[in-house]
């Protein structure tokens, strides 16, 4: 595997996105997210609720799961948690699938 990323670790960032929902929160991370600055604004999974229309205690599970997994960065800030897109593993996910 290129880039440090293991079988294993392809297979846990697969089964983090595989389902619609999963999809569908990860798909707005991305609208969401400027690669372009050189910080990315954080979002709160009560936002990413509202906008797709799910419970936040769904997407908080999803969202936790991808940070697990490297997709996303979570930072607690008193009662709030924070994620945004790892730029790196995105980097590294684009340089595996190049064909």
């Amino acid at each position: 595997m290129s880039n440090n990323l293991t079988s294993t670790d392809l297979s846990e960032i697969f089964k983090a996105l595989g389902h619609p929902t999963k999809i569908a929160i990860f798909d707005y991370m991305m609208q969401v997210t400027d690669f372009y600055k050189e910080t990315i604004e954080p979002v709160v999974p009560t936002l990413v609720a509202t906008e797709l229309g799910f419970t936040v205690p769904q997407v908080g599970a999803c969202m936790k799961r991808m940070s697990e997994v490297g997709l996303l960065t979570r930072k607690v800030s008193g009662r709030y948690v924070f994620y945004e897109i790892d730029k790196d593993i995105l980097s590294t996910l684009e340089e595996y699938f190049k064909l």
